[in-house]
């Protein structure tokens, strides 16, 4: 019989180390003297009892870890954190609904920034602090932290981060643990010094810290209604155009170069794909709106840099409403909507990464049957690529755009017209936030949405972080078998 009891007792410890966070928010509103503060620490104190109680009545002394509890405990944690995250949400000033509370929680965790608050400009600090805490520990991934307490719980986290990061860089240190340290420290220090440069361009503390965490988490929770309009500033606009860039590049390979090394990031396939990427979007759509509309080159060439950046490392920040642009924009954010960041960075998506194997894979295709007795080899850099690796990520793209197709159809089930069904399905599996059209569009939310709806993004938000294929080993028969 499958031993749950390793994933209850590692689950339990996640649920524990919410608490503090928890109590922050507290102290947020207690400073504000705004009495939701007490919601804090009563979600805190139920946070830690339970965690506690799951932990102690699943504790033995040697507890079996393998590959199937990975997979069961890669989901587990990301549901229970969705889950327990929502207390706040359903019983601070806010009391959305349930399905609301989930959807928040959930979005917030996923690093998607989609989001069912309104009046945001007027939100209690501590919910809005809340939001921006679970997208800055979301957006490291919880794997981080997993693989920094392992140690301490002696299991092993080497499953989980194959799992849940789909790094493809060497380690930085023959450690899992250390490597994992170093990327935690990495993480911290850009969203420091991005706090730091945000005050330095004239925002509050409050909204500096917020916008810190959500944009080198790729997340895009803001703390007004008008997302980063609502300042005005070009200065942190600017900021946090190279916070959300930083957040969506492979994190080891940043690390090398913070360390003087920076070839290895300048040389990456993915890492050049991913700015050409931004750069041909850039100029199409402004040129076309410079040739259909009367705005300046300059504001449109600002004004666009900003939306494909933040539609495509997945943050959704929100400068302009780009729904408005035209038929070639909109078409062109739906397309990036799907392309995502690097691997081993916190963006969502596709991820460059395969989007490169798949082109070399096609170009290596067309050329064998041009020359199918030439031998050549598929490569990645100077890394060759196998037939496993090509099939691993064909097997990706296929369950990511059926899982896609799934959403959509659920969701225009639900009564959602055909371009709302479609963008929210994208924005929720890519895990960007914002979609299209007047409903889910840059200029408004998903709170008017059923709660049915709501359900079926926050599953297809889960689905697009766990990266799918964790989710369809578990539900597969052969999983459960002894």
């Amino acid at each position: 019989m499958f031993d749950i009891r390793p994933v209850a007792f590692v689950v339990g410890a996640f649920i524990c180390t919410l608490a503090p966070l928890l109590l922050i928010c507290a102290v947020v509103d207690l400073a504000a003297d705004n009495p939701d503060w007490m919601v804090f620490v009563g979600s805190a104190m139920v946070t830690f009892a339970f965690g506690s109680l799951l932990t102690l009545a699943t504790r033995a002394e040697n507890l079996e870890f393998d590959i199937r509890h990975g997979f069961l405990l890669t989901i587990a944690v990301w549901v229970a954190i969705c889950l327990v995250g929502a207390i706040p949400f359903y019983f601070a000033a806010a009391k959305p609904s349930i399905a609301d509370a989930v959807f928040e929680s959930t979005s917030g965790i996923t690093s998607t920034g989609a989001t069912v608050l309104s009046d945001l400009d007027h939100m209690p600090p501590g919910i809005l602090m809340w939001r921006a805490l679970l997208q800055w520990i979301g957006g490291l991934g919880i794997v981080a932290t997993a693989l920094l307490i392992f140690p301490f719980l002696q299991v092993s986290g080497m499953q989980l981060f194959k799992l849940e990061s789909s790094d493809v860089g060497e380690k930085l240190s023959p450690r899992i643990a250390d490597t994992t340290r170093q990327i935690t420290l990495l993480y911290v220090a850009l969203t420091v010094l991005t706090t730091v440069a945000l005050i330095a361009a004239g925002l509050r503390p409050f909204d500096a810290v917020c916008h810190a965490m959500t944009g080198v988490a790729t997340g895009g929770f803001a703390t007004h209604d008008s997302s980063i309009g609502y300042f005005g500033n070009r200065a942190v606009e600017a900021i946090l155009l190279v916070a959300m860039i930083a957040g969506s590049l492979t994190l080891t390979l940043v690390l090398r170069a913070v360390a003087g090394r920076p070839g290895a990031l300048l040389r990456d396939p993915q890492t050049r794909l991913f700015f050409v990427s931004i750069g041909v979007a850039v100029v199409t759509i402004t040129t076309w709106r410079i040739l259909t509309s009367e705005v300046e080159p300059l504001q449109a060439l600002w004004g666009t840099l900003f939306s494909v950046v933040a539609i495509m490392t997945t943050t959704g920040f929100v400068l302009e409403d780009h729904a408005t642009w035209g038929a070639l924009p909109v078409a062109a954010f739906f397309v990036i909507i799907f392309m995502g960041g690097c691997t081993g960075s916190t963006a969502g998506g596709l991820k460059a990464y395969r989007l490169y194997v798949l082109l070399v894979a096609t170009a290596y295709h067309f050329r064998m049957l041009l020359h199918p007795h030439r031998v050549t080899a598929l490569r990645y850099g100077e890394m060759r690529l196998d037939d496993e690796v090509v099939r691993s990520v064909m097997t990706f793209v296929l369950l990511y755009m059926a899982s896609f197709v799934v959403i959509a159809g659920g969701l225009s089930a639900t009564g959602l017209d055909f371009l709302t069904s479609l963008s929210g399905a994208a924005q929720a599996i890519a895990n960007v936030g914002p979609g299209l059209g007047d409903i889910i569009g840059p200029a408004g939310n998903f709170s008017t949405l059923s709660d049915a709806a709501k359900w079926i993004i926050s599953a297809g938000m889960l689905l697009g972080r766990l990266e799918i294929i964790a989710v369809v080993m578990v539900f597969t028969p052969a999983f459960w078998r002894v």
